[in-house]
């Protein structure tokens, strides 16, 4: 079907935002450039980057910073503004409850914290930096609202992709990868 849009010259290449690899195999074609997926480190790896690989294709990362989770500014049990789209009960935004930080998503983050902030990173800046690190396709798409959120996510790119050590401490601290008794 998209493979018949470019055949008639009404696109070029096309992407796909999926939750699951066989999401990616299904639209697959010669012009599937890029697959997008929900990841940051509070949820780690998405699935569907294996598929991503094995197809060539980039990888764009919704959610990196978790809703704002990641950015620093919430703390546990501290309830957001009525008015803000995280004081509502919808499923896709797990990282918040009740118009609060989720206290699972804030228990995950105060086990990674110190690593993510390693190095002089504000947190936004290691999150950001964990997802380089995990996968080096990876292009997040951090949301921001003030100026002061730009300059903070841009110096993300100061700091590059955080180390192979740090990724796998962090994956340890958070039980993705088992402890390796030696």
């Amino acid at each position: 079907m998209l493979e018949d849009l470019v055949t008639e010259g009404l696109i070029a290449w096309y992407g796909v935002s999926a939750a699951e690899p066989a999401q990616v195999e299904a639209l697959a074609g010669p012009h599937l450039g890029v697959a997008q997926v929900e990841m940051n480190v509070l949820d780690g790896p998405s699935p569907v980057t294996a598929v991503a690989h094995r197809l060539d294709l980039g990888v764009v990362c919704r959610s990196p910073l978790a809703m704002g989770l990641l950015g620093g500014r919430h703390a546990a049990g501290q309830p957001v503004p009525e008015d803000d789209v995280r004081a509502r009960p919808f499923e896709w935004l797990r990282w918040f409850r009740d118009g609060a930080p989720a206290p699972e998503f804030m228990e995950r983050l105060d086990a990674v914290r110190g690593v993510l902030t390693r190095d002089g990173r504000s947190l936004a800046q290691g999150a950001l930096a964990w997802i380089w690190a995990d996968d080096d396709r990876a292009v997040p798409l951090p949301g921001f609202r003030t100026v002061a959120h730009v300059t903070d996510t841009a110096g993300a790119l100061r700091a590059r992709p955080m180390s192979a050590a740090d990724h796998d401490e962090i994956e340890l601290l958070l039980g993705r990868i088992p402890v390796v008794l030696r």
